[in-house]
Order: C-alpha cells, then structure tokens, then sequence
C-alpha cells in the first residue's frame, strides 16, 4: 500500500492511499466519500512531479487528476 500526497491547490483532499491494485481505500482530510473506491491506473509509475489517472467509482471515463503529485509513502508495514 502507498500513500500519495497532493499539492495544495486549496482542495479538501491532500492524500490518498491506495491498495497494492490501485484502488483508493482511504482519503484526507476529507472527501472520504468521494474518492474512496476509485481506481488509480498505473499505480507502479506515480512518482513525485507526475499526474495520476483514475476512474471514479461512478464513472466509466479514466481522468487526469489536476493536482500533482508531490511525496510517496511505502505503507506495506503499517496499519491504516
């Protein structure tokens, strides 16, 4: 599991974690409903200063999350 963290562009979300599939099961500080249960493509390539794509839970259309990405954390050891 990885969490990803977001710049702030004044959002109410900063971060993401998502599953080993790409899946986010967790979201914060808020917008827990929004984006929990979304699919991250390309999980294994996300890297500081790139662009993630995903597809909503309640969509079928992959999009490009405007907000970059700026930190990774490994979570495989930890407990959410």
């Amino acid at each position: 599991m990885r969490k990803i963290h977001f710049e702030d562009n004044g959002q109410d979300f900063l971060w993401w974690t998502l599953d080993v599939e790409g899946n986010v099961i967790d979201c914060g500080p808020f917008q827990h409903s929004i984006w929990v249960g979304s699919l991250v493509f390309w999980n294994d390539k996300i890297k500081p200063g790139t662009y993630l794509y995903f597809r909503n839970k309640n969509s079928s259309n992959v999009h490009q999350l405007k907000h970059m990405v700026i930190a990774i954390e490994n979570l495989e050891n930890e407990h959410i």
